[in-house]
């Protein structure tokens, strides 16, 4: 079961968070992507169980030219198939993100307090319902059905109406 999508978008508004909105810089995720073990986790919910993890490999994250990418492998647990069919759903489709401020700006720009990330230190990304960048997007990857081996290929479906029709001749035959 795989997960991808954008935890952050750059130079994306945020909802207000209590008086100011936050852009994040392209270059604000830079840095810690070099060094730091970044987990995903729901709603920032510390207490439970990583769903991913990039020091396993089971959480890859990436800059692109919209922002923090990432690509996850969930477990199979219950908690990584919730996960899964919430995301597939739709019922859970925003991210989040854990930071420490390392460089801000602050901005007034008529009458609204903008805070811009410019540097941060990434603990952990998170799938959650209300996510305050709307941007961000989290998308359940289909499950792939294995191919057919050339075995499965070769051998054609037999119809279970033609296989009733020949049970009731053999039926017929040996009663005769």
């Amino acid at each position: 079961m795989k997960i991808t999508g954008w935890a952050a978008v750059f130079n994306s508004r945020s909802v207000d968070l209590g008086g100011f909105v936050e852009i994040i810089d392209p270059a604000a995720f830079r840095e810690t992507l070099k060094h730091e073990d970044v987990r995903l986790l729901v709603n920032h919910d510390g207490n439970g169980l990583p769903l991913a993890r990039t020091k396993s490999g089971t959480l890859r994250l990436s800059i692109d030219r919209k922002g923090l990418k990432f690509d996850a492998d969930l477990p199979s647990t219950e908690a990584g198939r919730s996960a899964w069919e919430a995301v597939r759903r739709g019922d859970v489709d925003g991210m989040s993100f854990g930071f420490s401020v390392i460089r801000d700006s602050w901005q007034k720009s008529g009458g609204e307090v903008v805070r811009t990330l410019l540097e941060v230190s990434l603990a952990e990304v998170s799938l959650v319902g209300w996510p305050a960048y709307p941007a961000t997007k989290a998308v359940a990857v289909p499950e792939q059905q294995p191919a057919p081996s050339p075995a499965q290929r070769a051998t054609p479906q037999a119809d279970p109406l033609d296989l009733a029709w020949r049970r009731l001749r053999l039926a017929r035959a040996r009663c005769n």
